[in-house]
């Protein structure tokens, strides 16, 4: 199990300078150098989304399906501007802001404030037509990208799963749902196994 970041980060590296990887685009690093949160202040972002793309790299990254930011990669600044200016989505609430996708459906975070807890994370389905309310899916953006790092994990560790002959283990799924949010709703653990493509009876 990936229980820090710091982790999470050893592992991509690691599947990154394996010789027989396949992993060869983008993935979770580290920023050279740290980006400076004031020039993307002027979306009112939540701080735990800032500080986390602040100081790792998530332009034209991916885990599974889930995009982290631009993809292909350009302006941090740029894309959330396109993705919440005059463009934006209209089926995304005035209290949340598009950051990141799954396949063709927008990734939110709920915007930042001084009064409460910020920057939850909700998945908004706009693929099937039907535009339902948006679904919590994780405490913050990290505790997201964490989530989904272990579900990566758990399906580079059996080459079966890899090779699409059989489908993760719902229980280890639920495992590592609950490991980073014990308190996790079942919806949103629902959405999770679907996303990954794991199914309960």
């Amino acid at each position: 199990m990936l229980k820090t970041m710091s982790e999470a980060i050893e592992f991509y590296d690691t599947l990154n300078r394996a010789e027989d990887a396949d992993y060869r685009f983008p993935v979770l690093k580290l920023r050279p150098d740290q980006q400076e949160s004031s020039s993307l202040k002027e979306f009112g972002l939540p701080k735990s989304y800032l500080d986390f793309v602040c100081r790792y790299e998530i332009e034209d990254v991916s885990i599974s399906f889930l995009n982290l930011g631009p993809i292909p990669s350009e302006s941090l600044q740029q894309f959330l501007r396109d993705r919440n200016g005059m463009n934006a989505n209209p089926y995304v609430p005035d209290n949340m802001l598009e950051v990141a996708s799954f396949e063709a459906d927008p990734l939110l975070v709920t915007k930042g404030s001084h009064g409460h807890s910020d920057g939850r994370v909700f998945y908004l389905d706009i693929s099937t037509g039907y535009f339902p309310p948006p679904v919590f899916l994780a405490e913050s953006f990290p505790s997201m990208v964490l989530t989904a790092a272990n579900i990566e994990k758990l399906l580079r560790s059996d080459p079966l799963v890899n090779a699409n002959d059989v489908e993760l283990d719902a229980t280890e799924v639920l495992n590592i749902l609950r490991f980073v949010d014990p308190d996790i709703p079942q919806e949103s653990a629902e959405l999770w196994m679907c996303m990954f493509g794991c199914y309960t009876s």
